[in-house]
C-alpha cells in the first residue's frame, strides 16, 4: 500500500516498470505514459463538445444568456462556450491549488449527481407522462434500484471526501443562481426599470423586456377541446415568458377541420386578456418538413413549439 501510495499519480507506468524488472523496463512506461496522455487527451476533446452541445440547447431553451450560443465568423464555432469552459474549468485548478484529489472528488460528486439526476428524471416521466411511447421500458423498481446505488455512491463520496464538497457547491450554487435569475429576468428587468436611472440605460431595459414578452409560442392541436386548449395556455403562462400563443392546426382536408375549433380559440383569447392568442390553420401534412418550414415563415424557433403527450 505504501508504494502504491508513492506512485498514485502515475501507478500504471510504475506497474510497468516493476513487471519487465529489467535495465530496459522504462520504455513500457513511458508507452503506458503515452497511452494515458491520449486517453486522457480524448476524454477533454469529449467534455469540450459535450459542454458545447449542452451549454448551446440550454442558452436556446433561455436556461442560459443567449449571447453563449453566437457563432465566430470564421469557423463557426461557439467561442463563448468554449472560453468559457476553460476559464472555468482553470479556476477550479486554481482554487484547488492543483490538488488532484479535491478535483477528483469534485469530478466524483458531479458525475454522481449527474446519475442520480437521470433516475429522478425518469421517475417524473412515469408519474407525469406515464402514456409517452418509448422503445425502452425500465420498471419502477428497476429505477428505483438504480436511483438508491447511485445515492449511496455519492453519500459515501461525501463523507469520505467531505472538505471537496465546498468546492462543489460553490460551482453547483454559481450555476443554479444563474438559471434561476434567467427563469425570473423579466422579474429582475421589472425591479430596475422601477428604479429607474438614466434614460438610455432605461430604454435599453424596456427593450430588453418587449423583445423576450413579444417572443411567441406555437402549440399545435389536432382538436377543438377546451380543456386541452386550456392546459396549453395555462402552461405557457405559468412556465414560459411570452404574451404571444399562435394555436396552430394542420390539415390536409378542411373537413378535418375541428368543427369548434376557432370558437373556444376566440372565447379563450377573451378569458385570458393578458395574452394575445392567435389560431393558424395550416394545409399540409403535420410532418418534420412542415414544422420546420412554419419555423422559418414564422421566425419561431422549433424549441418553442410544442404538442400533447402522444399517447402510448
Amino acid at each position: 500500500m505504501a508504494e502504491i501510495r508513492q506512485h498514485r499519480d502515475d501507478l500504471l507506468a510504475a506497474m510497468g516498470s516493476a513487471t519487465l524488472q529489467s535495465n530496459s523496463s522504462a520504455w513500457l512506461a513511458q508507452l503506458i505514459s503515452a497511452d494515458a496522455l491520449l486517453v486522457l487527451s480524448g476524454a477533454v476533446l469529449t467534455s469540450y463538445v459535450g459542454i458545447t452541445g449542452l451549454i448551446r440547447r440550454m442558452s436556446f431553451d433561455r436556461c442560459l444568456p443567449i449571447f453563449l450560443s453566437f457563432t465566430n465568423r470564421w469557423r463557426e464555432t461557439n467561442h463563448f462556450i468554449i472560453i468559457g469552459f476553460f476559464l472555468v474549468t482553470s479556476l477550479l485548478h486554481f482554487i484547488v491549488r492543483g490538488n488532484l484529489e479535491s478535483l477528483a472528488g469534485v469530478y466524483t460528486m458531479s458525475f454522481l449527481s449527474v446519475m442520480s439526476l437521470f433516475a429522478v428524471g425518469n421517475m417524473i416521466l412515469k408519474y407525469k407522462r406515464s402514456t409517452l411511447p418509448r422503445k425502452i421500458y425500465a420498471s419502477w423498481p428497476h429505477v428505483v434500484l438504480g436511483f438508491l446505488l447511485v445515492f449511496v455512491g455519492l453519500i459515501g463520496e461525501i463523507i469520505l471526501n467531505l472538505a471537496h464538497i465546498k468546492f462543489f457547491i460553490l460551482y453547483f450554487g454559481i450555476t443554479f443562481l444563474i438559471v434561476m435569475l434567467m427563469f425570473s429576468r423579466n422579474r429582475v428587468l421589472k425591479l430596475l426599470i422601477y428604479f429607474g436611472g438614466p434614460r438610455r440605460w432605461q430604454e435599453m431595459l424596456n427593450q430588453q423586456y418587449k423583445r423576450i414578452e413579444d417572443r411567441p409560442m406555437l402549440f399545435f392541436t389536432r382538436t377543438d377541446d377546451p380543456s386541452v386548449l386550456n392546459k396549453a395556455i395555462l402552461y405557457v403562462r405559468e412556465n414560459e415568458l411570452t404574451n404571444f400563443l399562435k394555436i396552430c392546426h394542420v390539415y390536409e382536408n378542411e373537413n378535418q377541420i375541428p368543427a369548434m375549433l376557432e370558437t373556444n380559440v376566440k372565447f379563450l383569447d377573451k378569458q385570458y386578456p393578458k395574452l394575445c392568442i392567435d389560431l393558424l390553420l395550416i394545409k399540409g401534412q403535420f410532418d418534420p418538413p412542415t414544422v420546420k418550414r412554419l419555423s422559418e415563415q414564422l421566425d419561431i424557433p422549433t424549441n418553442f413549439m410544442f404538442i400533447t403527450c402522444p399517447a402510448g
